[in-house]
């Protein structure tokens, strides 16, 4: 540990790496509290780690300091939120009265996750603090990120089990060793689970720290119900695109820990009770059966179903088209799996969205980071863009999307042929998406410009007879030697990304969208 205080006399505690106490007489007294640099006004999201998880290696700022950074970044191109650590406290600061003034301030708690944050005691005791100081209430206030897999929930503290832990982690594909995602990962894959998840978490918890803070119009609820580890980023995928749209996610719930039938049916009470859609993800095999009677897969599904059926709900179940039936080793799995909806997941979404009724809007007053926002501003709050890319440019899709729905767009891809039961209905269905988003937006990186030139045509024709208004663009993306644009349409907006996906000409088209200026 390193420390340089001039004129060091006494200190009173100090949060070492092992996260024990170094007790000392204190410099200040009890009537001469800390100074806070903080405005009162902003909402804070302090964030509890273990510093074993932050080591700095040459000088180099350590993981979750990085993390810290990145997300300070995220909150404030979404709302005046501020992010605080214990590194901002003053060493000369007694931590065991200052930290729970200083949780007592915060809005809301963000958890790391990990090996060590379990192991240390001052992690716990942040946390019994923040619930202390909160009178109990920790749903709608306490976040988790996880940044090492934690297998067995029931060893997380009670508070925490029932969480959505957000996955900052991934697993070399030979030995199956984990090791915890950043933004300067080897492979692009990394990067963007990376700035995904940040990109998520930061939506997340303005959401919810508006939605708390203020009292809201009650909105429709869905409930998600727990899955398998293959199908954990679909999980994610779809409650990221429902919580953007304005729907609440209801928390996950004890279900996978169970260890009796009494158990489980005790954990699937409250989000059965409370949702106006349930929705289930199927993949290959069913969760691991334990002490329970049967899989809880099986009980899961079972249990949605009746309540479905009492209560006159929607209920969703979702496997990937790819999955081939014959190859299900699990005779009940099997059957489950028969009755579910094939599709490609960007559809499938959209099917959970159309199932629900749309989200009532807030009653209260503006706030003074809202007051400049007006009613079309509200009523365009989410423009949502149909990108459309040829098999070669799917990975510079991706970063695209990912742009978009950072800019505040949701954002729906055409999905393969090879995805639906003919190429009529895989037509029909790419048509509808079009048609029925605010823009229309075709990627032309490596694909031919005759591919192009054929998917402007078509989309023109499409739009044209079904009278939509939605606004036609093309994405000029890299690399940027290829062959000139060898079209000219009327209206066609074009944005020039040749030398790189840049934010800005992707920004001014999502406003266009947000403010109707395709209609």
């Amino acid at each position: 540990m390193r420390w340089r205080i001039k004129g060091l006399r006494h200190l009173k505690h100090w949060r070492t790496e092992t996260g024990a106490d170094i007790k000392w007489g204190g410099i200040r007294q009890p009537h001469d509290p800390p100074r806070m640099n903080a405005s009162p006004d902003r909402a804070k999201v302090f964030v509890s780690y273990s510093h074993r998880d932050n080591p700095e290696i040459d000088g180099a700022p350590g993981w979750v300091m990085t993390f810290v950074e990145h997300l300070r970044v995220k909150l404030q191109q979404l709302d005046d939120v501020e992010v605080w650590t214990d590194r901002r406290i003053p060493a000369h600061a007694g931590l065991s009265w200052v930290l729970p003034d200083k949780l007592r301030a915060s809005s809301a708690l963000l958890t790391l996750v990990s090996p060590t944050y379990l192991r240390s005691d001052w992690c716990q005791r942040e946390l019994t603090w923040f619930l202390e100081q909160r009178g109990g209430v920790s749903q709608q206030r306490i976040f988790g990120a996880e940044l090492l897999p934690i297998t067995d929930r029931s060893v997380l503290p009670s508070v925490l089990q029932d969480l959505v832990l957000r996955k900052f982690w991934g697993q070399f594909e030979d030995s199956g060793i984990p090791y915890s995602l950043n933004s300067l990962s080897c492979t692009e894959a990394d990067k963007r689970a990376y700035w995904k998840q940040i990109t998520e978490l930061a939506h997340w918890l303005v959401e919810r720290i508006q939605r708390t803070d203020a009292p809201q119009a009650q909105r429709p609820t869905v409930w998600i119900a727990a899955t398998t580890d293959e199908l954990q980023d679909r999980w994610e995928e779809l409650a990221a695109a429902l919580r953007q749209a304005g729907w609440e996610v209801l928390p996950a719930t004890a279900a996978e820990n169970a260890r009796s039938d009494t158990e489980l049916a005790e954990a699937l009470q409250t989000p059965l009770a409370q949702a106006d859609v349930l929705v289930e993800l199927l993949g290959t095999v069913p969760a691991r059966k334990r002490s329970l009677s049967d899989s809880p897969t099986q009980l899961q599904h079972l249990a949605m179903q009746q309540t479905a059926q009492q209560r006159g709900c929607k209920h969703l179940v979702w496997r990937s088209p790819a999955l081939k039936l014959e190859e299900v080793v699990d005779p009940a799995h099997r059957q489950l799996l028969t009755g579910t909806t094939a599709c490609g997941f960007p559809e499938f979404i959209n099917l959970v969205k159309a199932a629900l009724p749309t989200p009532a809007s807030a009653s209260t007053a503006p706030t003074a980071s809202t007051a400049a926002s007006t009613t079309t501003d509200q009523a365009n709050d989410l423009p949502t863009v149909c990108l459309t890319a040829d098999a070669v440019d799917h990975p510079l899709s991706e970063e695209v999307a990912d742009v978009l729905a950072d800019l505040g767009a949701g954002v729906v891809m055409s999905t393969p042929v090879g995805n639906h039961p003919s190429p009529a209905e895989w037509r029909q269905h790419n048509d509808t998406l079009m048609c029925d988003a605010d823009g229309l937006l075709l990627l032309y990186g490596q694909a031919p410009a005759t591919w192009v030139q054929s998917q402007l045509l078509s989309a023109r024709k499409t739009l044209s007879r079904h009278g939509s208004h939605t606004r036609l663009s093309l994405l000029d993306a890299p690399p940027p030697h290829k062959p000139p644009a060898a079209w000219r349409l009327p209206n066609l907006l074009t944005l020039d990304c040749r030398q790189g996906i840049q934010r800005d000409p992707l920004a001014r088209f999502v406003n266009q969208l947000r403010g109707g200026a395709h209609a």
